[in-house]
């Protein structure tokens, strides 16, 4: 048997038959009943049809460009998440870094935030289509099949702001918005049965070569802002847990929160 293809998502390497573009006149929607359909938000017209889909435990191998796999003390890269229900909206403003010192061999990483573990995510991407910076906005709703906008390539220095927002109930079911601020052409919406909760910034490192990571001394999450749902009361800090092994940077340093503010908060996140 011909061994499956692997494909990187900010998921981890996963099947690459799993892993699907969709556009901004799409929707993915999973339904109570677990069956998986990509429709025309605009006519209802189903595009394409999963089938009934149950989720399975997501565990995918996580392995650096050359194909060597990853333990978990080498995997480098940082997450941050607080956990918290009734979310009317996540905002994070990112600078893009300086590119690495080594671009040839280049290496794979992304710098998102999210919601749900990363079920919902903009993500700004570096290796994905060569050695360039890039967003895209990204879900999976089963963690079996990955779903990605279309990409837009971005320079450092840019200013980026991820937004994912809940945009009401929709026939007993969550609807939720994936995007880029000035890149609705990236808009990503999705139809879950189940509610997105826990906050989550990431740096997300598939190199263990330190010349293969952004040159620049940090990267701030900054102007964090949380919106809730009417009668939600936000509170007045983030307690964030953070995980990962983090990485041997010179200044000792790794995931810094400088602000816990659930309206104007900051994460820095260190490679050097």
């Amino acid at each position: 048997m011909k061994p499956q293809k692997l494909a990187p998502t900010p998921y981890g390497y996963v099947d690459e038959d799993k892993v699907f573009e969709v556009d901004n006149t799409m929707r993915v929607c999973i339904r109570h009943n677990k069956h998986l359909v990509v429709i025309n938000k605009f006519t209802g017209e189903i595009i394409k049809d999963f089938g009934i889909t149950e989720p399975l435990p997501s565990n995918p191998v996580k392995l650096d460009r050359n194909g060597n796999v990853m333990s978990p003390e080498e995997y480098p890269g940082y997450t941050v998440r607080y956990d918290i229900n009734n979310i009317s909206s996540f905002k994070t403003t990112w600078t893009v870094p300086d590119i690495p010192e080594v671009t040839e061999p280049y290496g794979l990483f992304y710098i998102w935030n999210g919601l749900s573990y990363g079920v919902f995510q903009p993500v700004l991407s570096w290796g994905y289509h060569g050695p360039k910076y890039e967003i895209s906005n990204w879900a999976t709703v089963d963690g079996v099949h990955y779903f990605y906008s279309s990409y837009e390539d971005v320079n450092p220095g840019e200013e980026l702001t991820g937004i994912v927002t809940f945009m009401g109930m929709v026939d007993d079911l969550w609807a939720y918005n994936t995007s880029f601020e000035g890149y609705p052409e990236l808009d990503l919406e999705i139809m879950s049965d189940k509610e997105a909760a826990t906050l989550v910034e990431c740096f997300e490192s598939y190199t263990q070569d330190m010349r293969q990571v952004p040159s620049s001394l940090f990267c701030a999450m900054r102007e964090i802002n949380v919106t809730l749902t009417e009668g939600a009361i936000l509170p007045d800090e983030l307690n964030w847990y953070v995980t990962g092994e983090g990485l041997p940077t010179p200044s000792g340093k790794n995931t810094v929160i400088v602000d816990k503010s659930p309206t104007n908060g900051e994460i820095d996140f260190y490679f050097h």
